[in-house]
């Protein structure tokens, strides 16, 4: 809201948001949260995304960590502290930096090819814990080995640790994890549409 330069001193005003981490929910309340209950909440995290997007900004580290959800049921997405403008050509440090369970391959494997469809990478892999109540790996797998299955896309669906997801969505979060990325839905527009088929 506000930049605050005092002397050699400099300071960010951000809203202050009361709630809790998405992250906390699945882990910690609910483990997988039913379909009926998670579209409320993701697609107020599609909006967030999607309202970045139109402004030609790529958020690059889009996780359950990084989403709040207030007392009120409110949708926050945060830290954009790793965001890149689209069509800038540059990363944070040129590198590719994203949180490594969530980010998608071209992130790691050529980080010049980031563009949006990371985000929707990102947005899909989210959406999968949140139904499954876990990620597609075990906690102790390493990072070279999380990144091996996704540069081959040998992602398991969500079906195998929580059956009770209707097929359309499954079908839709798999193939926002698709390794290549003109294979994933187009836009968060085409996304959220996908899913409400």
């Amino acid at each position: 809201h506000d930049l605050v330069v005092d002397g050699d001193q400099l300071a960010l005003v951000m809203e202050w948001i009361e709630g809790r981490p998405l992250s906390k929910m699945i882990g910690e309340e609910t483990g997988p949260i039913p379909w009926e209950r998670a579209w409320p909440l993701f697609e107020q995290l599609l909006s967030g995304v999607e309202h970045a997007h139109k402004a030609g900004v790529v958020h690059r580290d889009l996780k359950p960590e990084n989403v709040m959800v207030t007392p009120q049921g409110v949708v926050k997405v945060l830290d954009f502290g790793i965001a890149k403008a689209v069509g800038d050509g540059k990363t944070k440090t040129g590198t590719g930096l994203g949180t490594v369970d969530y980010m998608a391959p071209e992130q790691y494997l050529d980080a010049k090819r980031v563009d949006h469809r990371a985000d929707i990478y990102a947005l899909g892999m989210t959406l999968y814990e949140m139904l499954a109540g876990r990620l597609p790996w075990a906690a102790s797998t390493t990072e070279f080995e999380v990144l091996d299955v996704k540069r081959r896309g040998d992602i398991v669906p969500p079906t195998a640790f929580y059956p009770s997801i209707p097929p359309h969505v499954v079908g839709v979060v798999m193939g926002a994890l698709a390794v290549e990325p003109t294979m994933r839905p187009g836009t968060v527009k085409l996304l959220r549409g996908m899913l409400l088929e």
